[in-house]
């Protein structure tokens, strides 16, 4: 007789029954072939919902091959880390996301950005995790890097590799559309583009050539400035060293880009909207409370984490990864919106 305040274990289970603890592990988690007559796998499964057993999640390791841990990993060279909005707002996606199909989340916080620098996380070098999500400023030789391992890895914005899926595109052709439809619809034809990152330099190469009407867009090098804060200042400086007629009208970049290079042409003299336009690529209290407020091209990061984790798992429970003649595993296009506030002028010339 099992006591209300014992545990049950699959001896008990075992006992109770007149199986094996192997048979007890295997139905307890889910296994999908178990020899065993339905009679009893029934009888397993009343006493596992009246005990309210739950496996140790090391026995679950040894039944299944799996850890159950998923990990959350994010660039150090990130600005703010995870008191970041935008990677905060992802995080709880991810961590809803592993909820919702029994994992851990695990949260790591390692320097991605330089290969010459790099070490391959412990974590990943003893394989105690299933998974792992990536986030932030990464370096593409470390991306490269960490594909060796085989580990399956999604990319929550960013480059795919063999091994590492891209689980939403940072600018499709769709959205870049709708961004530039809005810019060009209130006159900006020369436009500075803060995000040196290689998946939305090759998205700008692909999308611009055909689009109309003709833009004229710069792609601003980040030339070692990680932080965002000091990106933003670094460009400011350029800008106000431009004659007024030689400057873009418009910037897009993150809040954190434009709240300091925003803070610094308004040092210079140089007002927004009324001098320049600042479109925002990250909807965060900042952009709302920011002088003027900023227009957004939102990218819900909640739903890019969990939309992580759903094509993880799915590539953990068996579809094809990003090989030679394989597609990665379908995922839901999260569209990106403009929320218009103050930071944007229409020009006289329109």
């Amino acid at each position: 007789m099992i006591h209300e305040n014992k545990r049950i274990t699959l001896s008990d289970i075992a006992e109770m029954v007149g199986v094996s603890k192997t048979i007890i592990s295997k139905v307890a988690n889910a296994h999908p072939n178990v020899q065993v007559s339905k009679a009893k796998r029934q009888k397993i499964e009343d006493i596992i919902r009246r005990y309210n057993y739950r496996p140790l999640s090391s026995a679950q390791s040894l039944a299944t091959r799996r850890t159950r841990q998923i990990a959350f990993m994010l660039s150090s060279q990130t600005t703010l880390g995870l008191a970041n909005p935008y990677f905060a707002k992802t995080l709880a996606g991810v961590y809803d996301g592993c909820a919702k199909h029994a994992y851990q989340c695990m949260v790591t916080v390692y320097d991605f950005s330089d290969i010459s620098q790099f070490m391959m996380p412990e974590n990943l070098c003893r394989l105690s995790i299933d998974g792992c999500i990536l986030s932030g400023y990464f370096d593409i030789n470390v991306l490269q890097k960490m594909d060796e391992l085989r580990v399956p890895m999604v990319m929550g914005n960013g480059p795919p590799l063999k091994n590492i899926v891209s689980a939403i595109p940072h600018c499709n052709p769709s959205d870049l559309r709708v961004m530039f439809d809005y810019i060009t619809g209130h006159g900006h034809r020369d436009i500075w583009f803060a995000s040196d990152l290689t998946d939305d330099c090759r998205s700008l190469e692909h999308f611009l050539p055909g689009y109309s009407p003709p833009v004229r867009v710069r792609i601003l090098p980040r030339r070692d400035a990680a932080d965002e804060f000091a990106y933003g200042k670094l460009y400011a400086a350029e800008f106000l060293n431009l004659p007024p007629g030689e400057r873009p009208t418009l910037v897009y970049g993150s809040d954190h880009f434009g709240a300091a290079f925003l803070s610094e042409l308004r040092a210079g003299g140089v007002n927004c909207p009324r001098d320049i336009s600042f479109l925002s690529g990250a909807e965060t209290t900042l952009a709302q409370w920011h002088q003027p407020p900023l227009t957004t091209f939102d990218h819900d990061c909640y739903r890019i984490g969990l939309e992580s984790v759903e094509v993880l798992v799915r590539l953990l429970d068996g579809a094809p990864a990003d090989e030679e003649t394989a597609e990665p595993p379908p995922f839901k296009q999260i569209h990106r919106a403009i929320l218009e506030r103050n930071s944007i002028s229409t020009l006289n010339s329109l």
